[in-house]
Order: C-alpha cells, then sequence, then structure tokens
C-alpha cells in the first residue's frame, strides 16, 4: 500500500518494546464503562473508541484530536477526553457529541516555556465536576472545579513524570497520611538487563537501592 513498515524479525531487539513513535496503533488508554462496553484512546490515529466486548465491534466517537489520553465516563453521565497536544479538555454528552471544552493554552496564571507544547495528560474526576489534569509540560496538577469555574495549580517537580491521578478510598488515609514527606523514589538507571531504584528520605537520605531484571523481579535489596 505504499507505507513504511518496520518488521520485527528478532523481538530480542526492542528490549523494552518498540517505540511509540514507531507503533501503527498505541493505546494511550483503555477502561471498561459502566455497561461493560471498553473506552479506548488510540494516540496516532487521535481518536476516541467505544469497544463492544461482546462483539468486538469498535466505534470512533470522537476524532481531529493531538494524541489523545484517557476517555472517561463523568459521574453525572455523559464523557470527557483530553486533547493532549492542543491542551484542551473536551466534554460530550450521553450520545457522545461534544458540548464544551476547557482550553489552557492563554489562560490566565497558566504559563509555560516557550519551547514546550501543549501535553495535557490524563484526566481523572475527583467527584462530580471536580476534575484534576496532568499538565506535564507546566509540571502541574490542575484541579478543576466546572461548575464554580474555578481552577488550582498544585506544581510538582520539573524531574517527575506524572501520568495519572487516582482517588483512594478512606481506608487508605492512614497509611498515605503517614508516608507523605518521608521519602521518596527515583529511577536512577536502566542497564541492559537491570533497573535500579533508589529510595531517599526526606533530607536526601538514601534509605535502599530496589534492583529488578526486565521481567520485574526483585535482584536484591542493599540496606
Amino acid at each position: 500500500m505504499g507505507h513504511d513498515v518496520l518488521l520485527v524479525d528478532d523481538p530480542a531487539k526492542y528490549e523494552f518494546g518498540i517505540p511509540t513513535r514507531q507503533k501503527p496503533a498505541h493505546l494511550n488508554s483503555a477502561r471498561y464503562d459502566s455497561d461493560g462496553r471498553i473506552l479506548v484512546t488510540l494516540f496516532h490515529q487521535g481518536a476516541g473508541y467505544v469497544v463492544d466486548r461482546n462483539t468486538g465491534n469498535a466505534q470512533e466517537i470522537i476524532s481531529g484530536l493531538m494524541v489523545p489520553h484517557k476517555l472517561s465516563r463523568r459521574e453525572r453521565g455523559g464523557y470527557f477526553i483530553s486533547d493532549t497536544k492542543r491542551g484542551k479538555l473536551i466534554f460530550l454528552d450521553a450520545k457522545y457529541r461534544p458540548t464544551c471544552e476547557i482550553t489552557f493554552a492563554g489562560t490566565p496564571g497558566v504559563a509555560r516555556s516557550p519551547q514546550l507544547s501543549e501535553f495535557l495528560q490524563n484526566t481523572t474526576e475527583l467527584r462530580e465536576d471536580l476534575f484534576a489534569c496532568i499538565d506535564i509540560h507546566r509540571s502541574s496538577l490542575w484541579l478543576i472545579d466546572v461548575k464554580r469555574r474555578r481552577y488550582r495549580g498544585i506544581k510538582f517537580p520539573v524531574e517527575w513524570s506524572v501520568h495519572d491521578v487516582a482517588g483512594l478510598g478512606p481506608e487508605h488515609g492512614a497509611r498515605i497520611g503517614s508516608l507523605v514527606g518521608t521519602q521518596f523514589g527515583k529511577v536512577a538507571a536502566f542497564a541492559r538487563q537491570l533497573k535500579i531504584i533508589h529510595h531517599f528520605s526526606a533530607d536526601g537520605r538514601e534509605i535502599t537501592a530496589l534492583a529488578l531484571d526486565t521481567q520485574g523481579r526483585h535482584k536484591g535489596l542493599d540496606v
């Protein structure tokens, strides 16, 4: 058909998988809808799909996006999706028709380096009409109250690669509270057969170093 292709005759050459830019299709997210259907975003195709688990049929419900992330159902009905490289959060009704959008470019108090593009990663609805958006190129978590038309930015370190936000139940509150501010982790190296993760205390002291092989198996712990 005249398309450039990458022939993978030896998978061992791609120890960590084929790079995203060379994949014909890259699923940025796949999650269950309330009725068992699967909501999917496709990176290269710039589209959101609904897949019927029983028939395998896939319906394109939105297209023309730039590397979209996380098509998800809203708590009160309808859907939302991140139009990532345009820096937009798009809302859809129950029949998948776009109803409104929030754009970060040009919003007061929202600034980024001119060397970087927009890159709105995954968005999560924390509760009805309250959304948490990961803004990679501004190193920010944006909390957006749609009903009150208010927003707040929380900065995170530029070396962090944050992809998503998940809500936790009250049973996790005590444990999370005891960990906040006590330690953090850093992926220090990728050797050919080894991944090393260092853990540090809040004052920068190294606590442990955990080594994993390429299958994620524990190779030993140095204290």
